[in-house]
């Protein structure tokens, strides 16, 4: 046995006077059956050559290694267990940082005594160390070295006996220490001050979460009206430091800086932008109206609609008299109130009613007298008036059709007399079929098709027929719901002309009177079935005449028909939502709706009492123009509508078949870039259940964070569609499980296998070249995407485009 105390002495001392530290250290521990350990170093730095290398740490055990190979070694001793502690280090070379590679380490045993026992290893390894590295124990086989483990082996008996560890480095980089730039609140906003006066003092605080000294080297303001003290400063660690910020507005209007601080942070940009605004105002009264001008469309002669204008006071002290709001026109146009007395900060609104009682164009202008400068300003409005021909509206190609028993026809639906204006988006209406009582004729519906004006494939024709009562002849009094619309957004029917082949209606042996019922899918459409639905009132304080208390098909129709035209029935356009709140809850919720807004989209889960079949939802703040926007929801299919900042919102299935079940379940996904996603805000959520009926007890939580893991498998629609030359596939599993997702063309020939293994519960991407299983680039057209993970299958279309 080799007797080794005086040398390790020796070398032990040294270590601790004058051996220094690698860049990056990963601790392993060994230990004997006698509890004598071994902490082994292994690491890298830039410095570190193959030899032993003193200055960081390495030491040479006897006997010394053959041709200046380094080997850590562990003396397994019995009596002396003061010569069984210490640390040995293995310092390999790393050019630079982040650094990926591979190193094996050998631990080679001299034993003391040959005393039958056991060695443990254990570890606790950074997650830079990845898959692929592994230990080898004694002569054993290779077993993976990842995460926090431990082995357990025979105690070496024969000198040389080793261990052989391989790590595995991916972009593993030292941990050093950095200073962390924190600021409140996110923003300032100074409101109205008068002009040349400063401001009280509004104050920032920047704290410092880092390691070492935050130091801030400076801070400018891109606008002189704002000014911060001080512009300097040291932070300590968890340290904090308050900066005054004043605002001197030198004109009137609104004002706007950035105070940029110039910082060593890194976990934040430099320089750090933080926006202040502020409006200059003076002592009033001021005067100022939104908007500047009025159009109304095209009215049919006796109809009527209001537009709203807005008249702020900015000034500070004195209030503002309208002494009188006219009209030019009062023949055709109408302003309330006449006057008004506004407060400083507040604002009046005026509605303008336009009733034309001629054809033709209508001018007119709104003129406010004030006590402001200038004491009278002038608003300009435009309308035109419209009669219509004596027959107009959706109607049949004849009034009355005289039909042969026994035998199959087909009637044309014509569109007439559409006001000019607004294109025709949708239409939905209902055929009637059997109703006469005196009618000893049975008619049996068919079908219904397209005609020649709506051919294309950007028309979609939907319809649901309801069986009703059985008559006394024994016919069925049956309604047909029918859905026209178009999928491309203002690519509809151009108004103001007549359209005599929109429709096709198939019978069989029928008497078919002009018994349709339309919706008001123009200007100038009249109807009772569609005119108004519970859950889209838009005349802002009005009650709904005579409501149902239901949420049914018609309602539904209805507010895809606002979606897909931009216009409600009453012909106002759909804009921002001031009149929208969000339902109240007071005990116990019937659903929660949790929104998470990241930037990449809105993501909605449900947690339902009641099974529900439709939604509704509109977001403010939305800046981003949302594209083409594709809706993955349960619910069916998705409907959208952006205007200036409100994104609307619509999801159920057209065919009243897809419902989301009671319980914790994914309901929507919405993929866009969002690039002030802290400001988005859900200002209004109408939920339909399996009865359709209004859920009225709803909590909302608005969550600025990616979804928890999924409950459900879900494949999301790729993103971006169409898309040239990549796209992205998202899927997510609720368990660990096997998943494929395979592209095929419109022929149902697989051409790629875009992923296929197994993944734990989570959320997943992949990406979509264009190119085949075999590499070659597909041509231009539409694709389906199929996932396959146990029991669930599920595909979507996408379309590539070059």
């Amino acid at each position: 046995m080799r007797k080794l105390f005086s040398i390790l002495s020796l070398v032990l001392l040294y270590v601790t006077i004058a051996f220094g530290q690698a860049a990056i250290e990963i601790p392993i521990t060994v230990e004997d059956s006698n509890g004598n350990t071994r902490t082994l170093i292994f690491g890298l730095d830039p410095a570190a050559t193959g030899g032993i290398d003193v200055a960081l740490g390495e030491v040479e055990q006897p006997p010394f290694p053959p041709g200046g190979a380094y080997e850590a070694r562990f003396i397994n001793f019995t009596g002396q267990s003061t010569l069984g502690e210490g640390t040995l280090k293995d310092i390999r070379n790393a050019p630079s940082f982040p650094f990926t590679g591979t190193y094996s380490h050998r631990v080679r045993f001299q034993p003391e005594d040959q005393a039958a026992g056991t060695i443990t290893v254990s570890w606790n390894l950074p997650p830079e160390i990845i898959a692929g590295s592994t230990i080898t124990l004694l002569g054993g086989s290779p077993v993976p070295f990842v995460g926090t483990g431990s082995l357990v082996a025979p105690a070496p008996v024969e000198d040389n006996d080793r261990v052989t560890i391989v790590l595995q480095y991916s972009n593993i980089m030292p941990v050093v220490p950095m200073p962390e730039f924190a600021i409140t609140p996110a923003s300032l906003n100074f409101g109205p001050v008068g002009v040349g006066l400063t401001s009280p003092p509004q104050q920032v605080t920047v704290s410092n979460t880092g390691d070492v000294d935050l130091v801030i080297a400076g801070i400018t303001s891109t606008n002189a009206a704002f000014v911060i003290t001080p512009t300097t400063a040291t932070i300590p660690p968890a340290g904090n430091q308050i900066f005054n910020v004043t605002f001197t507005p030198p004109a009137l209007g609104p004002f706007t800086a950035d105070l940029q601080f110039d910082h060593n942070a890194i976990n934040v940009a430099d320089p750090f932008l933080f926006p202040v605004q502020g409006v200059g105002a003076d002592a009033g009264p001021t005067f100022a109206v939104t908007p500047t001008s009025l159009t109304f469309p095209t009215l049919i002669v006796g109809n009527s609609q209001t537009r709203i204008l807005t008249v702020p006071h900015n000034g500070l002290f004195n209030t503002l008299e309208i002494t009188s709001a006219s009209v030019t026109d009062p023949v055709n146009y109408s302003i309330t109130p006449t006057t008004a007395t506004i407060l400083p900060g507040a604002n009046q609104v005026f509605t303008v009613e336009f009733a034309p009682t001629v054809a033709g164009p209508l001018l007119t202008d709104v003129v406010f007298a004030t006590n402001a400068t200038p004491a009278n300003y002038t608003v300009p409005v435009t309308g035109a008036g419209f009669i219509p021909a004596a027959l107009s509206g959706l109607v049949f190609e004849k009034d009355t059709s005289y039909v042969l028993e026994a035998a199959f026809y087909q009637e044309k639906m014509q569109l007439r007399g559409t006001v000019p204006g607004v294109k025709i988006q949708a239409l939905q209406f209902r055929l009637l079929t059997n109703m006469a009582i005196d009618d000893e004729t049975i008619l049996t519906f068919q079908n219904i098709q397209k005609g020649t004006e709506v051919a294309t494939s950007d028309w979609v024709l939907d319809y649901n027929l309801v069986r009703g009562d059985i008559t006394a002849n024994g016919a069925s009094e049956d309604t047909i719901y029918v859905l026209l619309y178009n999928l491309q957004q203002d690519n509809g029917l151009p108004t103001g002309v007549d359209y005599l082949d929109l429709l096709r209606v198939n019978y069989r042996v029928a008497d078919l009177p002009a018994l349709v019922d339309y919706s008001k899918s123009s200007p100038g459409f009249t109807t009772s079935e569609f005119e108004r639905a519970n859950i889209a009132p838009w005349v802002p304080g009005n009650e709904l005449p005579d409501p149902d208390e239901f949420v049914n098909v018609q309602d539904l129709a209805l507010i895809q028909n606002i979606i897909l035209t931009g216009f409600f029935p009453n012909d106002d356009p759909v804009g921002p939502c001031g009149y929208a709140t969000l339902p109240k809850i007071e005990g116990n919720a019937d659903a929660t709706v949790n929104v998470y807004i990241t930037p990449d989209g809105i993501s909605v889960y449900l947690d339902s009492q009641v099974g529900i079949r439709g939604a509704q939802m509109e977001f403010g703040s939305v800046v981003d123009n949302v594209g083409n926007l594709v809706i993955n929801t349960d619910l069916g299919q998705g409907y959208y509508l952006q205007v200036e900042d409100m994104l609307r919102t619509l999801m159920y299935d057209r065919l009243a078949q897809r419902y989301i079940e009671p319980g914790m379940h994914f309901m929507a996904d919405m993929p866009f870039t969002i690039s002030n996603y802290n400001d988005i805000t859900l200002d209004r959520l109408v939920l339909v259940d399996i009865n359709v009926q209004r859920v009225m007890n709803i909590e909302v939580n608005i969550i600025h964070q990616a979804p928890p893991l999924p409950l459900d498998y879900i494949l999301f629609q790729n993103y971006p569609n169409p898309f040239n030359p990549s796209t992205s596939v998202k899927f997510q599993v609720p368990k660990t499980s096997d998943v494929t997702i395979k592209i095929y063309d419109m022929l149902g020939q697989e051409v790629r296998t875009l992923f296929s293994g197994e993944v734990l519960r989570g959320t997943y991407t992949t990406e979509w070249d264009g190119l085949s299983n075999a590499g070659v680039r597909m041509s231009s057209g539409t694709y389906i995407y199929r996932m396959t993970a146990g029991e669930f299958v599920q595909s979507k279309k996408m379309v590539y485009v070059k």
